[in-house]
């Protein structure tokens, strides 16, 4: 190795260079730019010229060069001698039909206005205050329903990112006692949708905020569930559908302080019938000690965002009992989440 290759692997393992990394604010606002204009999806099937490019998007070609080159440097395009962009593995992840896609993540949370709430995070640590209450004057769900371009984003965001959650849940917990699951909260319905797929004996009931619905019965009808499951909209704080043996709330509970996430439970309790079952699929921080950095993000995001937080085992077993449920047991599943089952005493 040339003294000129080590001085430079030294440097880039340098405890600088690594917070360098973590703190290179621009490049989630390229991946923003590459999925808004759809670049790795029109470089799926071949190589092209940023000219090529830009007369497909609209974009300006010296510019799009530059931005493509700069991102070739970090490994997702390839540039070849004639200047043509082609896409890496790892490029392929920007695709909006990749398997492991993360179109979706990126668009929302690259997203200027969800880029904007996050850059509040100084308050949130000082004040404990939301960022959308205090930069906005309202809370996160309020602004996707009067905002509906984000809002469609959040939940297509949420219907993709824990897709790998939803298929290990299903397989690790036996559905087949029940027969009528009522999803709260279930946004566009990727998680009724894989319960009743995989278990044809039951029907659903998916109940969500009223600007869901177009998108959630779309999602039903394309999963030809239409004559098995209903969307239902309301306020989970005021009231929950009746009639189901099973309720789930998928990511739910972690958006709220305790205070409200004990009024939504409260809701659900007094929707269910004893000897129902009610299933928080969250993920569950350890006891003591430091979380996986996935855990900790994922819980200042919750900080900042929607003044919510990741609980321990412990805490959720409180806060279920505040609102009158005893856990029976918390299931450790094949991802990050956790299958939190209670019952009515």
């Amino acid at each position: 190795m040339h003294e000129d290759e080590g001085a430079m692997q030294e440097r880039a393992l340098s405890p600088a260079a690594v917070v360098m990394q973590m703190n290179n604010t621009i490049v989630p606002h390229l991946l923003y730019v590459v999925v808004e204009l759809g670049i790795a999806d029109l470089l799926a099937t071949k190589p092209q010229t940023a000219d090529e490019l830009a007369q497909a998007t609209g974009a300006h070609a010296p510019a799009l060069f530059r931005m493509l080159r700069g991102l070739a440097s970090y490994g997702l395009f390839t540039l070849d001698s004639e200047q043509r962009f082609g896409l890496t593995p790892l490029g392929e992840v920007l695709r909006a039909d990749h398997p492991e896609s993360l179109a979706s993540n990126i668009l929302y949370v690259n997203h200027p206005e969800t880029q904007r709430m996050l850059g509040d995070s100084l308050n949130a640590i000082m004040t404990g205050q939301q960022a959308f209450a205090h930069l906005l004057g309202t809370d996160a769900f309020s602004y996707y329903r009067d905002h509906p371009e984000v809002g469609h984003r959040f939940n297509q965001f949420m219907s993709d990112q824990f897709n790998q959650d939803v298929a290990s849940v299903v397989a690790c917990y036996d559905f087949q006692p029940y027969r009528h699951v009522v999803d709260v909260g279930g946004g566009i319905g990727s998680f009724i949708v894989a319960i009743l797929r995989a278990n044809p004996h039951m029907q659903g009931t998916l109940f969500d905020v009223p600007y869901s619905a177009l998108a959630a019965q779309q999602a039903l009808g394309d999963a030809e569930l239409a004559d098995r499951c209903r969307f239902v909209a309301g306020d989970f704080f005021q009231a929950v559908p009746a009639g189901g043996d099973i309720y789930t709330l998928k990511n739910v509970v972690h958006d709220w302080g305790d205070e409200q996430a004990i009024a939504l439970l409260r809701a659900c309790h007094a929707a269910m019938q004893p000897g129902s079952t009610l299933l928080l699929i969250e993920n569950v921080f350890p006891d003591q000690g430091v979380p996986t950095p996935y855990l900790a993000i994922f819980d200042l995001v919750m900080l900042t965002l929607y003044g919510g937080h990741e609980r321990t085992a412990q805490q959720y077993r409180d806060l279920l009992a505040a609102a009158g449920f005893q856990v029976v047991r918390i299931i450790p599943t094949h991802t990050a989440v956790s299958i939190i089952e209670a019952q009515l005493p």
